[in-house]
């Protein structure tokens, strides 16, 4: 029985493996089974034709029928299997490597639901017209962070945002472990509620060139301080002096300065500053001497006094490597129309004849 059956019971257990590995390899397995049991078929009816014509009608007869059975349903398997793998979709049988490229494992790709910096503290203060934020941060991860903007979200007393303004760490690729420090300031709104202010951070883990919402946990206490000096900087008698400490008090505290390296006053009023900047982009350099401006305009503007000096104030940005500069000249009347929200970026480029020079 076993020996006549033999190759019966073979097809039977490559079935069971072929199905074990991918039901699609069933489905071929059927469709060539079909064949082969066709073809045998064939073979029967041409050599009992042949061989016993006497009786062949009857050997004939049966071993068509049961070959063509056979082959019968081996269709009827391969029909059936083909119809689920189209209603199923792919295979989802095929075994996953732990190395596979659609595995996702901590060191590759970051996680997404833990935190990966410390808020060690954070401090909301206003002083001289401007609201500062300024805290200091540590890299909790297994991971380089780079390009980490610190964003903070000044809002009024119902939660609503007013402003937002953000800063880049002073670490740019801040390593596991290693702490950096933050400042964002604005100018202030008696909107603002410093207690409902937020802040996120946005950048880069370890080799992802994605820029992401970071997760953090606080572990400090803000503190808010509300007018810790409301007093103008701005003396009631603005002297040349007086405003030379203005200027290099205002160029130091704009973020993408690096450095101040001079400013003078010469007896036609002219005050010439001269700072490098932390960028080597000519359009971010002006961007920067631009907001030094405003803070400069925001500080003296409004103040009488000014008239008396009716200064003109050069500036000159060198790029860090030392190979260019930018440079502007910005008068009182200037100043007066940035302050009142009367001239834009573009108008002071055109009316204080900005220049690079590479």
């Amino acid at each position: 029985m076993i020996k006549k059956y033999y190759k019966v019971i073979i097809c039977l257990i490559l079935a069971v493996v072929f199905i074990s590995f991918d039901i699609g390899l069933l489905f071929w397995f059927f469709v060539i089974l079909t064949f082969v049991f066709w073809h045998k078929a064939r073979q029967i009816n041409g050599k009992q034709t042949v061989t016993k014509p006497s009786n062949s009608l009857k050997t004939k007869s049966w071993g068509s029928q049961h070959i063509l059975l056979m082959c019968f349903l081996t269709l009827i398997g391969s029909v059936v299997i083909g119809v689920s793998i189209f209603l199923s979709g792919p295979s989802t049988n095929t075994p996953s490597s732990p190395t596979s490229n659609n595995s996702v494992n901590e060191t590759s790709q970051p996680a997404m639901n833990r935190s990966v910096i410390e808020l060690k503290s954070i401090r909301f203060y206003q002083e001289y017209g401007y609201t500062y934020a300024e805290g200091e941060v540590q890299n909790i991860s297994s991971q380089p962070l780079k390009f980490v903007q610190a964003t903070t979200d000044f809002r009024d007393s119902s939660g609503n945002l007013v402003t937002s303004k953000y800063s880049y760490l002073k670490v740019n690729n801040l390593l596991p472990g290693q702490t950096s420090s933050f400042e964002n300031l604005t100018n202030t709104n008696p909107a603002f509620s410093l207690k409902k202010s937020t802040i996120k951070f946005i950048g880069r883990i370890g080799d992802s060139n994605d820029d992401i919402e970071l997760l953090y946990k606080n572990s400090s206490s803000p503190v808010y301080q509300n007018n810790t000096n409301p007093k103008p900087v701005v003396q009631t008698v603005l002297t040349p002096d007086a405003v030379k400490t203005i200027i290099a008090g205002v160029v130091q505290s704009v973020y993408g300065v690096n450095s101040l390296d001079k400013i003078t006053y010469d007896e036609n009023g002219k005050f010439t500053v001269e700072a490098t900047s932390s960028y080597s982009t000519a359009d971010y350099i002006i961007q920067t001497m631009f907001e030094v401006i405003q803070a400069i305009a925001s500080k003296m503007a409004s103040n009488p006094s000014l008239a008396n000096i009716n200064p003109v104030i050069y500036f000159k940005f060198n790029d860090p490597l030392g190979t260019g500069y930018a440079e502007s000249t910005t008068t009182l009347e200037t100043l007066k129309q940035i302050y009142n929200k009367q001239m834009s970026k573009n108008d002071w480029k055109s009316v204080s004849n900005v220049n690079t020079v590479k």
